[in-house]
């Protein structure tokens, strides 16, 4: 079993932009999405993952505008793990890169031989991110019904190929905040792997989820504002926080600035709300 240490670095990730880029509706503007990050910037995120290259030319404009205008706070950009995704991921001229790989990578029902070029596929699609960028973390999408045997092995191949953080996305909520905490202390136990744990809400159950991932051993948290996000939405940035400051002695987030990027969050959210036409009789 890990050992918890309180005094322990926790890292903050806010997916807000990343996440709103995946949700139907209109999305914010390059300018509200500028504001947006400088208030995140300012209110002490370690880091921001900025959108999705995939989106087109002017989701990587914001992107570079973004790194830019937050000299003093990591950017990165999301991509799915394909060669392609991260060909237009150099176009954003970050330094930092998230590859996402699906739940199906670490399957029990996939056989060994497909596993194992899963592997040497991600190897290859590392090696190509640091041609232009200086960070690479990865993610694999609810890791908690798959192959425990599989995810080991994923995590440890992914720190020998060079990335700096393995996130473990619970999109679906599907665990509980116990069941949380020990299975990141399984894990923890089986490498020295940096960890990050992304929760969905639909069970109501980020928050919780989160902290526990914590005291199972996570090294990082991302988030979001207003637990933006589908399927529920994300663990919530402005209630993890003080939570953070509290368990855990987190200072670095300035709760004012939180509380500005929330308003204008959900202003935003509530412009965008679909409108019902009204309909004349013919």
């Amino acid at each position: 079993m890990a050992t918890f240490d309180r005094n322990k670095s926790i890292w903050v990730v806010d997916s807000t932009l990343r996440e709103r880029s995946m949700m139907r509706g209109r999305e914010y503007s390059e300018a509200e999405k500028l504001k947006i990050a400088q208030l995140l910037a300012l209110s002490g995120v370690n880091e921001i993952e900025a959108g999705i290259p995939a989106r087109g030319p002017h989701e990587c404009r914001a992107i570079r505008q973004i790194k830019i205008d937050n000299p003093g706070t990591l950017v990165t950009c999301w991509v799915k793990a394909s060669m392609a995704s991260i060909e237009l991921a150099t176009r954003c001229s970050v330094k930092s890169i998230h590859i996402c790989f699906p739940e199906e990578t670490i399957s029990h029902n996939i056989s060994s031989t497909q596993f194992e070029k899963a592997l040497a596929e991600m190897k290859s699609m590392i090696d190509k991110c640091f041609e232009s960028f200086d960070l690479v973390s990865v993610g694999i999408s609810n890791p908690f019904s798959g192959d425990l045997t599989k995810l080991n092995r994923f995590i440890s191949k992914a720190s020998d190929y060079g990335a700096h953080r393995v996130r473990l996305a619970d999109s679906e909520n599907a665990v509980s905040a116990e069941n949380v905490k020990s299975f990141f202390e399984t894990v923890k136990t089986r490498t020295s792997a940096s960890l990050e744990f992304h929760g969905h809400n639909a069970g109501g159950l980020g928050i919780e989820n989160t902290l526990s991932s914590i005291y199972g051993g996570a090294d990082a948290v991302s988030l979001t504002v207003n637990g933006l996000g589908g399927n529920g939405g994300v663990a919530c940035l402005e209630d993890v926080g003080p939570a953070l400051l509290s368990a855990f002695q987190y200072t670095d987030l300035n709760f004012y600035k939180l509380k500005e990027v929330a308003r204008m969050v959900t202003t935003l959210e509530n412009r965008r709300k679909v409108r019902r036409k009204s309909v004349n009789a013919a």
